[in-house]
């Protein structure tokens, strides 16, 4: 049996999300052959008795603080400890790292990653594929970004081989109840259910496109892709992207045969999961650079891309309506969701990535317990 020690933290929705299927799954995790405890709290001796210390990265505060006291004090006490050490990285976007880390532990595990990991070998402005993207193509500045790159850390070639994909904020519970159902789980350990609802995509759908978007993000180059959305959307569709009370928002998804999801902080969201949810077709920038788990972004498939200059953005929108492929769209992202959130295999599945994971991490503790120091 592998211990697991998880110092996390709930005053977030990825790290309730993250936290999640950790505590739902807590049996057949240890059918799988790991014991799985969630920390909470300032770190103290007993956090380090374990085979393995997993450390959810929101622990130190929803903005990275970089290797500050806090942080390399807990990195420090775990490599003299006995623990083996692995740091999820819960932001949902494939850039945006914290590779200062890389020297303290055996893995580092992300939701979302780049499919060619080199990538992370280049600067990005932003720190992001897509701001950098929109800053080239467009000339966008943010404020403060010169600063923000002095404090960005590159990984070194050789560290590639340790980033690892974890899991997706999707397994995190976007039901009514949900706030209910985590307080259930922590006081009956055999309750194991979400209180997300799916809603048929079937006939009677009164509006076609929903997408309500914040527009007051800090940095210029986000404001530019998500203006480039609500201008085609309001010109060639006439639809509305004001801000609207979230009940009324959530009744519109329920009401809509697509859900329009720009990119924010990051590429996945969880509008991503209140759309399919909902029964409406998922439509978002073309993914094909990143990878993550649950792999509800197939293609064509589970939801419709569109190309980052919007090229393209009226013709898919057009065609997912007229020619009524949203539903075949909804019904398969619903149908892979449900597969992850409510049948048996999906559970399994999810404990198979936990225990490879700390399996991976004690294989490679020989090889780890040699610090190299990044130069």
């Amino acid at each position: 049996m592998i211990r697991i020690h998880v110092l996390t933290e709930e005053s977030s929705q990825s790290s309730i999300a993250f936290n999640e299927p950790l505590r739902m799954h807590h049996r057949l995790l240890r059918e799988g052959g790991a014991d799985v405890r969630l920390v909470q709290g300032p770190p103290s001796p007993a956090l380090y008795d374990a085979d393995v210390l997993f450390i959810n990265d929101n622990v130190f505060g929803s903005r990275w603080p970089g290797l500050s006291g806090p942080v390399e004090t807990l990195l420090e006490q775990g490599l003299a400890g006995s623990a083996r050490l692995v740091w999820f990285d819960t932001s949902d976007s494939s850039g945006t790292p914290e590779f200062e880390v890389l020297p303290y532990v055996n893995l580092y595990c992300k939701s979302v990653v780049l499919v060619e990991r080199t990538g992370y070998l280049e600067e990005h402005y932003g720190g992001r594929i897509y701001t950098d993207y929109y800053h080239r193509r467009e000339g966008v500045e943010d404020a403060g970004e010169e600063r923000a790159r002095l404090h960005r850390v590159l990984p070194r070639q050789q560290d590639l081989s340790r980033i690892r994909l974890s899991w997706n904020a999707a397994l995190g519970d976007y039901g009514a109840r949900g706030h209910l159902y985590r307080r259930l789980q922590r006081w009956l350990p055999g309750f194991n259910a979400y209180a997300s609802r799916f809603f048929p995509p079937g006939e009677g759908r009164t509006v076609g496109v929903s997408c309500r978007l914040g527009l007051h993000h800090e940095r210029a180059t986000l404001l530019c892709h998500r203006n480039g959305v609500r201008s085609i959307l309001e010109r060639d569709f006439g639809i509305s992207t004001g801000p609207v009370p979230r009940s009324d928002y959530l009744n519109e998804l329920r009401a809509a045969r697509v859900g329009v999801s720009p990119f924010g902080y990051g590429e996945i969201c969880f509008r991503d999961f209140e759309i399919i949810l909902a029964g409406a077709a998922l439509l978002k920038p073309d993914l094909s650079h990143l990878e993550t788990w649950p792999a509800l972004y197939v293609p064509g498939e589970t939801y419709a891309a569109h190309r980052w200059d919007f090229t393209d953005l009226s013709r898919v929108l057009d065609d997912l309506l007229t020619r009524g492929r949203w539903r075949d769209l909804a019904e398969a992202a619903q149908r892979t969701y449900r597969h992850y959130l409510l049948d048996e295999d999906g559970h399994a599945e999810f404990c198979e990535r936990v225990v490879a994971i700390a399996r991976e991490a004690l294989w490679s503790a020989d090889e780890r317990r040699v610090v190299t120091r990044c130069a």
